[in-house]
């Protein structure tokens, strides 16, 4: 019999090649994003497979994912989060805004799917890419590609200079950071 953590990396380690969809958007800021339901039939047909069980529970300050080993029920893994209140449809001007049973709803899915994306080390590295062209994008192309090309310090400091007159500092800032690093890297390996 396998323990619980051989038994949870299995599991982790199968899902990972599976070829999960992201079905949610957030349509405002422009990314797509995992919601329950585009893993938890995977996770729930891979748990049975391999003798585990998946147990949430929602305490007072904080929500519980317990991950138990069917076959032991003694050997369990526990993954916890800090709740937080949840106002769906609520507006600026205090308009709108659910029903407070709806609101304990949306903390349920919410909490339930963070932490199984946490058990289950589902990762969304899209929002990490997203992030970064977001970083950029007021940036021209032309002006991403002189940025690029400084083969120095001294030279993108001086290139830095110039564009901040026409560009946010936040915009800038990621794409010399990418520049610095490589430049280091070049002079390191001369």
């Amino acid at each position: 019999m396998e323990n619980i953590y051989k038994k949870l990396a299995k599991v982790r380690e199968t899902l990972q090649d599976m070829d999960l969809k992201k079905s949610g958007e957030n349509t405002y800021s422009k990314f797509e994003y995992y919601e329950l339901g585009d893993f938890l039939p995977a996770i729930n047909k891979l748990c049975a497979k391999n003798g585990l069980l998946t147990v949430f529970t929602l305490e007072k300050d904080r929500a519980c994912l317990s991950v138990i080993n069917a076959e032991e029920p003694s050997e369990t893994i526990l993954f916890h989060s800090p709740t937080a209140d949840v106002e769906i449809g609520l507006k600026k001007d205090d308009t709108g805004g659910a029903q407070p049973i709806q609101n304990l709803g949306g903390q349920i899915t919410y909490l339930r799917r963070y932490l199984m994306m946490t058990a289950f080390e589902i990762a969304e590295s899209d929002r990490v890419e997203m992030i970064r062209k977001e970083l950029g994008e007021g940036v021209s192309e032309e002006d991403k590609e002189r940025i690029e090309a400084c083969g120095s310090n001294a030279e993108a400091s001086e290139l830095f200079k110039e564009l901040q007159k026409k560009y946010k500092k936040s915009d800038l800032i990621p794409l010399f950071e990418g520049v610095k690093e490589r430049i280091k890297q070049d002079e390191s390996a001369a």
